[in-house]
This record gives structure tokens, sequence and C-alpha cells, in this order.
């Protein structure tokens, strides 16, 4: 739409349904994308995503997100900036630091794009926030660093059916998934990720086999993978990692809430990425029968999510997961 055409649609009595003129030209670029219209952006506009954790993850991802148009993004970390946070979380400068994350990265956000809504919440995600929150946005996107956190988002997201990405990232590699909101979603992915990953390792002479578990019906949760878990909690702190590398997984992630919440059509993944290597590996979670999140009955008792909940020990990836081409079981 061009902006004469734009001018004379907002003149109608549904003005109050169109953009204003320089909401228009903020996101002109965008619009011009062929399918990309502006009633998606006001679609977008209408939405509220939940993005937790303000670190490495959350500040490229929660800038492309409120650049995009998301109407209201609700901030959530209980941490304070430290100067060794600079280099990877472009939205904080020196003098930010020793303010609370969330409250730092609203001011930032707030001049980037002042036709949004932002909400700082100073706090960690603790299970009573999360049950307060989850049932009012329409996506979740976990950028936190806990372990604790990314297991309760599992269990939560799944109760309330909300669909959420998140990411884990240590030295050179990482891990990124999204999860829909339906099982339909999830069993067309399962199938999908299975004949695209059974191809990738017979290129590499490794046949995926399935051991002990069968691809599921449906896509599975992180809970299926059990002690497969890629899950880093700490492993920054003590190991590194290469700033890079955790932009590029969160411009995964808010590309996955984009796509989703302007209503484009989307399946489940959960991809490896090595980045010394330039490789994105696409890898199946096979819903596990046993799995209380899944099967949706008694869910286990998760550690609070609190700074002192906090792991203190690195733990870096399983052997496992070292190498894509040694992976044998299915996920």
């Amino acid at each position: 739409m061009s902006l004469n055409k734009h001018k004379a649609a907002t003149s109608s009595s549904h003005a109050a349904e169109t953009l204003q003129d320089q909401e228009f030209l903020y996101y002109s670029r965008q619009l011009l994308l062929p399918d990309w219209s502006e009633t998606q952006q006001l679609l977008l506009k209408q939405k509220k995503l939940l993005l937790i954790g303000l670190g490495g993850l959350g500040c490229p991802a929660a800038t492309y997100l409120a650049g995009a148009g998301v109407g209201q993004l609700w901030l959530c970390d209980g941490d304070t900036v430290e100067l060794s946070n600079l280099p990877r979380q472009p939205l904080y400068r020196p003098s930010d630091v020793g303010l609370n994350k969330a409250d730092a990265a609203k001011a930032a956000l707030q001049s980037y794009n002042p036709y949004i809504r932002l909400t700082a919440l100073a706090q960690y995600a603790d299970e009573a926030l999360l049950h307060l929150l989850i049932p009012k946005v329409d996506f979740v996107l976990d950028c936190s660093d806990s372990q604790a956190t990314k297991l309760l988002l599992n269990q939560l997201c799944r109760q309330y059916q909300k669909a959420w990405a998140g990411a884990s990232v240590v030295a050179y590699q990482g891990y990124s998934w999204f999860m829909p909101d339906t099982a339909i979603e999830g069993s067309q992915q399962t199938a999908h990720n299975a004949e695209y990953s059974t191809e990738h390792y017979t290129e590499h002479k490794k046949p995926l086999q399935t051991q002990s578990r069968q691809i599921a019906p449906v896509m599975g949760c992180l809970l299926c993978l059990g002690q497969d878990l890629p899950l880093t909690p700490g492993g920054c702190a003590s190991q590194g990692v290469f700033a890079p590398l955790v932009a590029t997984l969160a411009m995964q992630l808010s590309s996955a809430a984009l796509h989703y919440l302007r209503g484009a059509p989307q399946k489940g993944w959960f991809l490896l990425y090595q980045h010394q290597q330039q490789n994105f590996v696409p890898l199946t979670i096979a819903a596990d029968e046993d799995c209380a999140v899944c099967k949706g009955g008694a869910l286990p008792a998760l550690a609070p999510c609190s700074a002192a909940a906090q792991p203190k020990a690195p733990q870096a990836f399983s052997a496992e997961f070292q190498n894509a081409a040694q992976i044998t079981r299915s996920f």
C-alpha cells in the first residue's frame, strides 16, 4: 500500500483500525514484503508477548520484536546490568551498570519504538508470576539462562496451550526451539523432522536410530529429552560465549515469534547450531509416553526460579550432543 492510499484509508470511518501515518512510515520497509500486509501489521500491534531474560539472547530479540511492531512487550528479568554484559547485550550502556535489566531495556526500547507498549517486570520469573502472566499473552519467549525457568515454561506453556520459543547457548554452539500450541502442528513437525534428520545423518554415514524410543505421533517437549536435556546453567560465566552466536539464535527466536503472531503458518522445530561449522541440524523431539507434561497428568515438582536457585557449577553440553554426526537417537 502506498502512503497516499494509506492516508485515504485513515480518513475513513475505520481510522482506528489502520496505522497512523508515522507508524506506516516506521514499518514501511517491512510492509513492502510481498507476504506482509497492513492487516498483518495491525494484527501484530494487538499481540502481547512475554520475554523472559534480558541478556545476550533477550536484548537482540527484544530489539527486533519492538522494531517489528509487537504491540505489547512484557520484559521480565530480576538481574542487574554488569560491565561484562555489554559486548553481547546491545540495549545497555556503561551508564546502565547496576540498573535492573528489565527497567533499562524498557527505557531503551521505548525510545527505539514509541508506537508500542512496554512493561518492565524487575523480578525473576517464578511459578506464581508465570501462572499469572502466561494466560494473558499470545506468545512466550524464553531467553533466560536458568534450567529451572526453561522447564517451568515447558510445563506451563503446555498447560495453558501457549506457543513458545527458547534457546540455550554456551561457547560456540547452541540449541533453539519453537513449540507450537497445538498437537496437530507438533504431529506434522515430528514427521517432517524425522525425514529431514534421517537424510542428514545418511549423508554423514551415521543413519538415525531410535534405540528405546520410537518416533511419537506428536512433537514432544523439553522434558521428553530426559538426561539429554541440552541446557547449560552457569555455562557462559565459566566457559565463555561467542557473542555473534548468541545474536544469531536470538534472531531465529524473534523470527519465529513474529511469524506466529502475524498468523503465518509455522511448524514446531528443534535445532542444534554449531557455529564453527556454520551448521544448523534439525532434530526431532519424540514424545515420551511417560512424560507427565505431554500426558497432561500430574506434573513434576520444579525448583524455584529465583537467583538463589541458579546453579553455580557449569554444566557443559553432554558428550552425545558435542558432535551432531554422532547423535544416534531420535529427539
